[in-house]
């Protein structure tokens, strides 16, 4: 016994009427524009990346990012004013529900940088007293910088000029 044959009729022969969009500014609309209805998409840049990259490098005001239903964090003064009031991206992401490697990346963009950076000095004072048998834990004391960081101190090959500032 043979297959049935599938038949090739279309079901339906137009498309669905789309709804119509009301202009911008009137009453009806309330709804934000989404990146594809808004008309601000040419041709050569298509795509929702681009706006997001757009509206990140021109630092759009909030109130135009919702008016393209576009992420708050692509402000840089959101971005200060969120982690001033959160602390963490980790709080921003919970109360907002932005990923946490989104708000990493604007936070980078936004000059946030979130990891502690150890100056010269400390590092070569570090590699000295590791030099001279000290352990991590004793530098973290001495220094008050954390147990791997004075373990990766002491493991590198600094310099022998840092060693004698």
């Amino acid at each position: 016994m043979g297959r049935k044959k599938q038949s090739t009729k279309r079901l339906f022969t137009a498309a669905p009427p789309q709804p119509a969009v009301p202009p911008h500014g009137t009453a009806e609309h309330v709804a934000p524009l989404s990146w594809s209805q808004s008309g601000f998409v040419s041709d050569d840049d298509k795509g929702l990346h681009s706006l997001m990259r757009r509206a990140r490098q021109e630092d759009w005001e909030v109130s135009k990012l919702r008016l393209y239903d576009l992420p708050l964090h692509l402000n840089k003064a959101w971005m200060h004013a969120a982690i001033e009031k959160h602390g963490s991206y980790a709080e921003i992401e919970r109360i907002y529900g932005y990923s946490n490697q989104a708000l990493s990346r604007s936070g980078y963009h936004a000059g946030i940088r979130r990891k502690p950076r150890i100056e010269s000095a400390i590092k070569a004072q570090a590699a000295k007293m590791s030099a001279e048998g000290k352990t991590p834990g004793e530098v973290k004391k001495a220094l008050g910088i954390n147990k791997t960081s004075a373990r990766r101190i002491a493991s590198s090959k600094l310099h022998p000029s840092l060693l004698g500032r």
